[in-house]
């Protein structure tokens, strides 16, 4: 099949698809067999896409096995089609188990990206060169699952997985960056984080997260739970910044020094009232302001509390 001089309709349809598609589409059908799709091809405006299918009958749930491999050549021209400012190239295959009767299904994908671009600048740091990406999703009869979801750039590593199932779900998240300067102008070094988020069947979410930075950690944990209003969240955090001086382009200030801190508290419902409490310790801590900086030299320790009832 083909057709040449299309004049598609729509705001960036007709800049996305070209003016001219082909392709070759072969399929055979035997009464009482599986329809076999042996060969759907698709070419036009760097679009290059080829599938195979075996589609059983409505007795089987029309269960659908499919591979699928694609190449875009340039993203931009999809820009205006989505509303987003996307740009570079991309390769995928994916390989399909559907049984969509039943609502069930299995599909692994994996591709690799080039230069991709989202139209967020720091975003598009971390995208650039050549990146992959694979994923491996599944709905069972125990529930949904994304097995793996794994993306991988030059600058950048991030691994998460997802159940879902009549007892609740569990998120877990393993992201780092080689650098953070290229998300956060100033401030230099490589920043991970790890957690993972659960929900349980009574609405409760509950979160563990914990990760490091520039001369940096951070734990937090904390449930987020159901009120009559709203939600009531209560939190705790711990933080430790051994040299504040890595901050100081960020802060737009001189920084120096220590900070070692531990804070609690609870928002609720209504998110108009709070209790929080902060407590830690300071070494040496330098702000840039003259009066204050006196104060703050050797060890100290601080303590507050803050409430809106």
């Amino acid at each position: 099949y083909g057709a040449s001089g299309l004049q598609l309709a729509g705001a960036g349809v007709s800049e996305a698809f070209g003016n001219e598609i082909g392709g070759t589409f072969i399929a055979t059908r035997a009464e009482g067999e599986p329809t076999e799709i042996s060969r759907f091809t698709l070419r036009g405006a760097g679009l290059d896409a080829a599938a195979q299918a075996t589609i059983a009958g409505p007795d089987a749930g029309f269960r659908t096995n499919a591979n699928l491999n694609a190449e875009i050549a340039g993203l931009a021209r999809f820009a205006t089609l989505i509303g987003q400012d996307i740009g570079g190239g991309a390769e995928v295959a994916v390989q399909a188990d559907i049984t969509p009767l039943d609502g069930l299904f299995d599909i692994v994908l994996s591709g690799q990206t080039n230069d991709l671009s989202v139209g967020i600048p720091e975003a598009d740091h971390v995208l650039a060169g050549r990146g992959t990406i694979a994923a491996t999703a599944m709905r069972d009869t125990d529930g949904t699952r994304l097995e793996i979801l794994r993306v991988q750039t030059d600058a950048a590593n991030l691994r998460a997985a997802v159940d879902l199932t009549s007892e609740g779900a569990a998120a877990r998240v393993n992201a780092s960056l080689r650098d953070v300067a290229l998300v956060l102008p100033g401030v230099s070094g490589p920043a991970a984080v790890a957690g993972e988020v659960t929900q349980g069947a009574d609405g409760v979410v509950g979160f563990l997260l914990n990760g490091t930075g520039p001369a940096a950690a951070f734990e937090t944990n904390g449930t987020v739970n159901p009120a009559e209003t709203g939600q009531t969240v209560n939190a705790a955090l711990s933080a430790d910044l051994r040299d504040l001086s890595r901050y100081a382009v960020l802060a737009g200030r001189p920084l120096a020094g220590a900070v070692n801190l531990e804070a609690n508290g609870v928002l609720l419902g209504d998110g108009q009232r709070f209790d929080l409490n902060i407590s830690g310790a300071t070494l040496d801590v330098v702000t840039g302001e003259a009066r204050i900086d006196p104060l703050l030299a050797g060890d100290g320790n601080f303590t507050t509390a803050v409430a809106r009832t």
